[in-house]
């Protein structure tokens, strides 16, 4: 081999190692924003983990709450039929007919808003 052929492939080698120094150097950049990504997509996994317990947590407080309006229609719907067999017992003593509905009277003197927000009597106290 003689100088000049040491010379071309000494440059090549140069060039080599150069492009190896830069692959690596981008290899190390890439690694780096994967690791970036990984820390962010664990952040992330936490906060789906606190937010599917919070969304437990608040199925549970919403079956509950299902569970006692439904109690709570059950016993409306008791009471009301409770009330029916009353009324109808002192219509029969009575052999009158009793009213419970408001007269068209007493309903247009008092507005509408009024009506809907003002609170039912309680028959059983």
């Amino acid at each position: 081999m003689n100088l000049e052929n040491i010379d071309l492939l000494s440059q090549k080698v140069e060039r080599v190692l150069e492009v190896l120094r830069v692959l690596k150097a981008e290899k190390a950049q890439l690694q780096s924003k994967v690791d970036s990504f990984e820390s962010v997509l664990a952040q992330k996994d936490d906060e789906i983990a606190v937010l599917k317990s919070s969304l437990e947590e608040r199925s549970v407080e919403l079956t509950t709450l299902n569970d006692t309006v439904k109690s709570q229609e059950d016993e409306i719907q008791l009471a009301q039929e409770r009330f029916q067999q009353l009324l109808s017992t002192i219509e029969a003593e009575l052999g009158t007919e009793i009213s419970i509905a408001p007269s068209e009277q007493d309903s247009s003197s008092v507005p509408n808003e009024q009506q809907e927000e003002a609170p039912q009597s309680d028959f059983f106290s």
